[in-house]
């Protein structure tokens, strides 16, 4: 089995620049990842690297991320890291489809139409986008 694409050997390997343990990220069998596993990780960069293996949709939809903010399809969802970082993504549902995605967005963000203006690079993008309908 191969263990990663910047495995060093030794049972070391790198991620976002940090030398990690190989018994600490299972990059090649999210399937041996849970929440609960991810959640007891004490070394935040290690967290990451485990969110990234689950799939950042997966563990913000399980996890049980807090509602920030909300508006029609979309919410604003933050999940803390430890005492000082977070995670904060958006959340859109697609209206024929029920499928929910997840954005993430700075950190800073506070509510729906802030994320919306940062994903599209345009102030008032909900705004504009009702006024062109």
């Amino acid at each position: 089995m191969r263990k990663s694409a910047n495995w060093i050997g030794f049972g070391q390997g790198r991620a976002r620049g940090s030398t990690i343990g190989a018994a600490r990220v299972e990059r090649r069998e999210p399937s041996r990842l849970s929440v609960a596993a991810i959640l007891k990780e004490d070394n935040v960069q290690i967290r990451a690297v485990k969110i990234q293996a689950y799939g950042l949709e997966r563990y913000f939809l399980e996890a049980g991320a807090q509602t920030i903010d909300s508006s029609g399809e979309y919410a604003l969802l933050r999940i803390g890291l430890d005492d000082t970082r977070e995670l904060v993504c958006l959340k859109m549902v697609c209206p024929s489809t029920g499928a929910a995605y997840i954005s993430p967005v700075p950190p800073r963000t506070r509510t729906v139409d802030q994320a919306l203006d940062w994903m599209f690079g345009v102030r008032d993008y909900r705004k504009n986008l009702v006024a062109e309908s």
